[in-house]
């Protein structure tokens, strides 16, 4: 799905980068750990030391297939998110794709819990503010749902004996409670 050249904006430890070496896509990562960025170019990477907004610093408008941002955007305070989706909108062609994946802020177990375990989280970020954001820097929503269900046995339990108002009731509370982990938007560039 994705397109070349790929912009990875914070690029950790480099799955992303090393599965499109391996696919043959043009790609070369961003992040602010200095630590990481070594560690990927002596892994022969292209990476750079960079945040939000200077990672798009000198790229051409409209020279870049995809740019992927996994688990970026709870670690950004609005300005850098509003920057974020400013930048891709500019560097991207047109039909490119940007791509994000974040804590699902709709899921009460994540957005109330887990999501607090990284103290350099800032806050969820929830799907609809993610889609509006997209659409006022001229993108077209491809997919945005919840991805990465919990694991079995986690969700509340019912049994063939509850009254099927009752399985309703707790059917919408595991929805609402554990719906999946993360969230998936996918955009493209109009």
């Amino acid at each position: 799905m994705a397109q070349s050249p790929l912009l990875d904006v914070g690029c950790g430890r480099g799955e992303l980068l090393d599965a499109c070496k391996e696919a043959g896509i043009d790609a070369r990562g961003f992040d602010t750990n200095e630590r990481s960025v070594a560690d990927l170019r002596a892994r022969g990477l292209e990476a750079s030391l960079a945040g939000v907004p200077e990672c798009f610093d000198g790229i051409e408008a409209g020279s870049i297939g995809t740019v992927v941002a996994m688990h970026v955007v709870e670690h950004l305070p609005v300005e850098a998110l509003f920057a974020l989706f400013a930048h891709a909108s500019r560097v991207l062609r047109r039909d490119g794709l940007l791509i994000m994946e974040t804590p699902n802020a709709e899921s009460l177990a994540v957005s109330a819990g887990d999501f607090w375990r990284d103290p350099t989280h800032l806050a969820p970020r929830h799907p609809a503010a993610l889609t509006l954001l997209a659409r006022e820097h001229g993108f077209s929503i491809d997919d945005v749902r919840p991805i990465h269900p919990f694991p079995e046995g986690t969700r509340f339990a019912t049994s063939d004996d509850d009254p099927p108002s009752l399985r309703r009731l707790i059917e919408s509370l595991n929805d609402r409670f554990f719906s999946g982990q993360d969230l998936r938007l996918i955009a493209k560039r109009l």
